[in-house]
């Protein structure tokens, strides 16, 4: 219904640069949950083992960070939509901001289990949860407003 609208409008690639932009911003939020879940699920199997060596800790912490540094990756399928005008936002540099402070995940140096590291990653994690959420919604009302738009 909304493409035979959006077409009649000259509309149609605005509404699927929006749809898409939605998908994109979707799955990242998506990793980053899955990234949180699957840190926590380690550290949990490995507390659970109860008596873990120092290597495996310094293991575990090695992937942990790994794994919080290819958040990086993901964000590239941002850089490489084209870009809907979000309330507040805009442009891509701007998204990715209001995603992640400074538009990118930092590195995190050292063990991270002595130095306050994987704090730090959590709260990083976290914080773009919470971010990426409300960057979505965002994205959802510009969905609707121009669904609503091509109505009339």
């Amino acid at each position: 219904f909304h493409f035979a609208l959006a077409k009649r409008e000259n509309k149609t690639i605005e509404l699927l640069n929006t749809y898409n932009q939605h998908k994109v911003i979707t799955e990242f939020y998506k990793t980053l949950t899955e990234t949180k879940s699957s840190i926590l699920t380690k550290l949990n199997n490995l507390q659970a083992k109860g008596d873990a060596s120092e290597l495996e800790v310094g293991n575990l912490g090695q992937e942990i960070n790994n794994m919080y540094t290819s958040l990086n990756i993901s964000l590239k399928k941002i850089r490489e939509i084209s870009f809907i005008q979000i309330p507040n936002i805009d442009n891509t540099e701007e998204l990715l901001e209001a995603i992640v402070e400074g538009g990118k995940f930092k590195v995190v140096a050292g063990p991270i289990f002595e130095n306050e590291g994987f704090d730090k990653i959590m709260n990083y994690i976290e914080n773009s949860i919470h971010s990426c959420q409300r960057v979505e919604q965002k994205n959802i009302g510009v969905i609707l407003f121009l669904h609503k738009k091509l109505q009339n």
